[in-house]
């Protein structure tokens, strides 16, 4: 129970701090036993939070420790997005964008993963594949609802469109 308490205040709606919401992790996680089912998600968590603090060791060492967690090959390649969001950070599209490819991503915001890749593939000097990819974000942001990926979405392709060249299709998605 505690450790649920935790996770909630741990909560980007609820802790504006990113360095707290590693601390209420951690406290999460310690209050857990060692074979819960809820290990996996707190230290998914875990790993976000530290990419939030601008921290790709703590977060990639959180993904090691996590790795201890995954019993089967499907929870494994569960963890690949938050990978890939170690990657980026550390400015390695390729390999975030390999993380992404080509995957089915069960515990990750609709849109979120579709994002990311459009953003490692536009990074690697691909402005059309990454354009597609963009759209395919906005269209599963739609699908869901999701708000802040659809303006993200849409911000993303304005820039894209310009990059291109195509100024007039650019500023319909301003």
């Amino acid at each position: 129970l505690l450790s649920s308490i935790y996770a909630a205040l741990a909560s980007p709606l609820i802790e504006d701090s990113a360095q707290e919401r590693v601390r209420l992790l951690k406290l999460a996680i310690a209050g857990l036993k060692r074979d819960s089912h809820d290990m996996v998600h707190r230290y998914r968590a875990l790993a976000i939070a530290f990419l939030s603090v601008g921290d790709s060791v703590g977060a990639e060492s959180t993904l090691k420790d996590l790795e201890l967690y995954c019993n089967t090959s499907q929870d494994l390649q569960q963890l690949e997005d938050v990978r890939a969001s170690v990657f980026m950070n550390q400015g390695n599209f390729k390999e975030a964008a390999r993380c992404l490819l080509n995957r089915q991503f069960f515990w990750s915001t609709p849109g979120g993963v579709s994002n990311n890749l459009a953003v490692c593939v536009e990074q690697l000097g691909d402005l059309k594949q990454a354009r597609e990819n963009q759209r395919v974000a906005l269209k599963e942001a739609k699908a869901t609802g999701s708000l802040f990926l659809q303006v993200v979405s849409l911000s993303n392709l304005g820039a894209m469109e310009t990059k291109l060249g195509n100024l007039r299709a650019g500023e319909r998605f301003f």
